[in-house]
């Protein structure tokens, strides 16, 4: 039997995909600052510090075998999101791996837990006769992931114009 992780392993997971996000920006000329707090508003801000261009970069962490993140629920709610995007970060179990990167527009990712989410809710009040009332959060699965989406940085380059 599986046992939950705790709490403090999910910090280091998600605080592990952080990092691995800001390097492989630092890595492209971009400059990536963490932000820290238990209510953050964004877990990167990443500027182009030719140009000034700015954007966030959210970052969920999801560590295999489990292969789904949970997405905050207001996505593709928030006004003016053309400057937000998000890294999909897989940890493998070995060590010696690397992570995998899925990287995504707010509006690309937006479908794949819209779809998802609403085809649960569908079943759930076919199921029980009522709709859903609890509370939770939209996943993304992998199953949903398309293949191409890993290791698309071009799409936070492009918009930060870096040019390398």
């Amino acid at each position: 039997m599986r046992m939950a992780r705790s709490q403090r392993e999910k910090c280091f997971c998600q605080l592990a995909g952080e990092y691995y996000v800001a390097a492989e920006l630092n890595r492209r000329g971009i400059m990536a600052a963490l932000t820290y707090g238990a209510a953050k508003s964004a877990d990167i801000i990443a500027t182009n510090d030719q140009n000034g261009k700015a954007c966030i970069v959210e970052v969920k962490t999801a560590q295999a075998p489990n292969k789904s993140w949970r997405v905050v629920p207001d996505i593709g709610e928030r006004p003016n999101t053309e400057h937000m995007f998000w890294v999909l970060v897989l940890l493998p179990l070995q060590q010696s791996e690397m992570p995998r990167f899925f990287v995504f527009s707010e509006a690309g990712l937006a479908p794949l837990y819209r779809t998802p989410t609403q085809e649960y809710l569908a079943r759930y009040e076919a199921k029980h006769g009522k709709p859903y009332s609890g509370a939770g959060y939209p996943q993304v699965q992998s199953k949903h992931v398309p293949p191409a989406a890993e290791g698309r940085w071009h799409i936070i380059t492009d918009y930060l114009e870096i040019r390398r």
